[in-house]
């Protein structure tokens, strides 16, 4: 942000005001994500490393289960994504914001939400059930638990990019953009997860193309 310096002392009787402050974005200067003097920047690697490698152990399982399926399931996502991915880009029209950033924000939904998510919500529903018995609310536990913990998740992705380069963030629309972008990430691999579990899987390999055609339509179109 540029702002004009102020003095901060009274005029003297009989003069004019000083001109008030202004504040404008600074669009000229773009911050990219490797701020590696930024605790948030490896805090962001830290949980993207750990995070990597849990969702990595579960995609293997599903291309191990089905290689043609996963294949196409990623290009059938890739269809879908790339192009949410550059519309939301250029939805700034002021200041297009740094591609190193969007590609965070993309990363923290896609590898870090999901994982996170996964063991917060089967941990917080086995203590639901130890505390409160398996007959109470066991069928609204799917709405109840998961979405809460999902949107937090990916709040503190939209945090984190912020505290890696705050620079970045001159309005509203900034946060929309990089909110959208993780997002975006989370859909893409929760959809996968999806494809496998709900389509794919239980088709038993008797039609699984068409059950991942299946998933993507409902998931997706």
């Amino acid at each position: 942000m540029i702002a004009q310096p102020s003095t901060g002392a009274s005029p003297a009787p009989g003069q004019p005001a000083p001109a008030a402050t202004v504040v404008v974005p600074d669009w000229g200067n773009q911050v990219s994500a490797f701020q590696t003097r930024q605790p948030a920047f490896w805090l962001f690697a830290v949980v993207i490393g750990i995070c990597a490698i849990l969702l990595a152990t579960q995609e293997f399982e599903y291309l191990r289960y089905s290689p043609i399926a996963f294949v196409l399931g990623v290009v059938l996502l890739a269809i879908f994504a790339v192009p949410i991915f550059l519309l939301i880009g250029v939805l700034d029209l002021f200041e297009r914001e740094p591609l190193s950033l969007m590609v965070a924000a993309f990363l923290w939904g896609a590898i870090a939400v999901f994982p996170l998510a996964l063991a917060t919500n089967n941990a917080l529903i086995e203590l639901w059930v130890k505390l409160l018995g398996a007959g109470l609310g066991i069928g609204w536990l799917a709405a109840i638990i998961p979405p809460p913990v999902e949107e937090i998740l990916k709040f503190l992705g939209v945090c984190t990019v912020f505290l890696i380069a705050r620079s970045e963030f001159d309005d509203v629309l900034d946060g929309f953009v990089y909110g959208a972008l993780v997002g975006l990430g989370f859909q893409v691999t929760e959809d996968m997860f999806y494809f496998f579990t709900h389509f794919i899987g239980p088709a038993q390999g008797a039609n699984e193309i068409g059950a991942l055609i299946e998933g993507y339509w409902i998931r997706v179109i």
